[in-house]
């Protein structure tokens, strides 16, 4: 910075004394002195990596608005500093304008930061939008309140034509400048985007590879997104938050939040996928602005309460909860003690096994699987996702054993102990399983499947897990399960695979007919006699 602020002074001075000397000449000096020195201070106050190694090119790339120039460096500390990362280079464009726009409904205030990190994909498709005069590349605002829904008029801070936002360097980097510019008490860091849990699958890249599973912040431009497992690395590099809210579908799930408990006290996120629009951004802001000064659970239960009054009247299947990180690892132990006392009582009394299986059968599923589906029907056959509270409460009614439905009573009380705000509204397709006669083929649930619309009402508790697939698939993930902690600490998956595979030999064995299981407790059109088990819970 030094050298470049010299540098500008002696051309300055070189003018003056020039034979050539004239006005225009040292206005020109004077001009190139002021750009250096801005120059220099960006660099120092930014964290954003320069392409080119150096203060020039950094400028290049990233041009301080002039109407921004009073929020470019660092602010004086306030309550909270809320950074919101929208990746919208994909067909969840037209959404990210309008959330930042409903931000701007309320702006920052003399407590609150809100600052965005936006981006924008420079390709033709379908899903294209062309509002806001169909700006492209990436941008950072400092969120002030206006009374325009249809314009971003909040001041750009920096702006690049080619920011990767499927990156955890580029959230990382965000993060790291939000806390040095805009520094506060607290920070709340909120990925808004696609999602997919604790399954990393292959990227979407558009138009050469416009299909597949959408992970969290998928950048269809650069091919890229974060890998679940990832997520830890962006507080490794950036520091930690006091909260980390997910707009983005499947995020709650106990491998993802246990995965970020030594960084991030409170997770906000949705165990179930979200409508398009995500979060109701003005609500958002007014609970934040609220709660600036609580602590960090009242902060995730405000973004809880906003998410619910957005979607109030709506049908729209929906769920959201706000975990304590700090809590899970109660979690994990009580799920290594139902493990434990499940394996004792499938030794002692091998017809646990089919006990199990219904179970299974039984518990609510979301629609996620690691396969491109071409309806609802397979996607929930395929599904690996499920609610552990509801998956625990099957067990303790289904499973005779008494240790067993003990352990799987206390699991609830753990989950219970750890969400801190869960809210659930509408209703959602699951499968209405009509099973067949007959043993299970090579651990597929042999079933007469058909879609039913559900009203999930209470069965969702906020914490959602791997469990087997109805028909005994393995998802397509790119990341080993065995890579997250979670897997590491209670062998859960490796659990379910040795537990369906018991079952399946099982039958096979003694073949026994199995009763017929309906997951909605419908009549049977034939009148058939069958179990309603929706809802379930054995009383304590």
């Amino acid at each position: 910075m030094f050298l470049l602020i010299t540098r500008s002074i002696i051309c300055y001075g070189k003018a003056i004394i020039s034979a050539r000397y004239n006005l225009y000449t040292v206005r020109t000096s004077m001009k190139r002195l002021l750009q250096y020195i801005a120059i220099s201070v960006l660099c120092a106050v930014s964290s954003l990596p320069a392409t080119a190694g150096t203060a020039v090119s950094q400028l290049k790339k990233y041009n301080v608005s002039g109407d921004a120039q009073k929020y470019t460096f660092p602010q004086k500390e306030k309550y909270l500093t809320v950074l919101v990362f929208v990746n919208g280079k994909n067909d969840l464009e037209k959404y990210a304008v309008e959330d930042i726009n409903e931000l701007e409904k309320v702006g920052s205030t003399d407590k609150v930061n809100f600052v965005v990190e936006a981006g924008r994909a420079s390709f033709d498709a379908d899903w294209d939008d062309q509002s806001d005069n169909d700006w492209t590349g990436t941008k950072r605002f400092y969120i002030v309140k206006d009374d325009n829904p249809g314009r971003i008029t909040s001041p750009i801070i920096e702006s690049t034509s080619s920011a990767d936002m499927g990156s955890v360097d580029s959230v990382a980097a965000f993060l790291a400048w939000g806390k040095k510019n805009y520094p506060a008490k607290k920070y709340i860091l909120v990925l808004w985007d696609h999602g997919s849990g604790w399954l990393d699958t292959e990227p979407v890249q558009f138009p050469t590879k416009p299909q597949g599973d959408r992970a969290i912040l998928s950048d269809f431009e650069k091919g890229t997104h974060v890998n679940s497992v990832d997520l830890v690395k962006i507080f490794e590099k950036a520091g930690s938050v006091n909260v980390l809210a997910m707009d983005a579908c499947l995020m709650q799930t106990i491998e993802v939040a246990y995965s970020l408990r030594k960084y991030v006290p409170v997770v906000a996120a949705s165990e179930e996928l979200e409508p398009g629009d995500g979060y109701n951004y003005t609500y958002f802001a007014q609970n934040l602005i609220k709660t600036a000064t609580a602590t960090d659970a009242k902060m995730g239960a405000a973004i809880v309460n906003a998410f619910a009054k957005g979607y109030q009247g709506s049908d729209d299947s929906r769920t959201h909860s706000a975990v304590k990180t700090a809590a899970l690892g109660s979690v994990l132990n009580q799920i290594v003690t139902l493990e434990k006392a499940i394996l004792s009582a499938v030794e002692k009394n091998p017809e646990t096994l089919e006990q199990l299986k219904y179970a299974l059968m039984t518990s609510f599923r979301f629609r996620v699987s690691g396969f491109n589906e071409t309806s609802i029907l397979s996607s929930l056959e395929n599904s690996t996702n499920g609610d552990l509270y509801n998956l625990a409460s099957k067990i303790s009614f289904w499973v005779q054993d008494k240790k067993v439905s003990e352990a799987a009573f206390w699991l609830q009380e753990r989950i219970r102990n750890a969400v801190i705000a869960n809210t659930v509204g509408g209703s959602t397709y699951i499968i209405t399983a009509y099973q067949k006669p007959g043993p299970m083929i090579a651990n597929k649930w042999d079933f007469e499947l058909e879609e039913t619309k559900y009203n999930i009402g209470n069965i969702v508790k906020g914490l959602a897990v791997r469990i087997p697939a109805m028909n005994g698939r393995t998802p397509d993930a790119t990341t080993p399960y065995e890579s997250y902690e979670f897997e590491q600490r209670t062998k859960w998956g490796k659990f379910w695979q040795y537990i369906t595979a018991k079952i399946g030999q099982y039958e096979t064995k003694n073949k026994i007919p199995n009763p017929i299981v309906n997951i909605t407790g419908k009549k049977d059109p034939m009148k058939k006699s069958r179990v309603n088990s929706s809802d379930m819970i054995r009383p304590k």
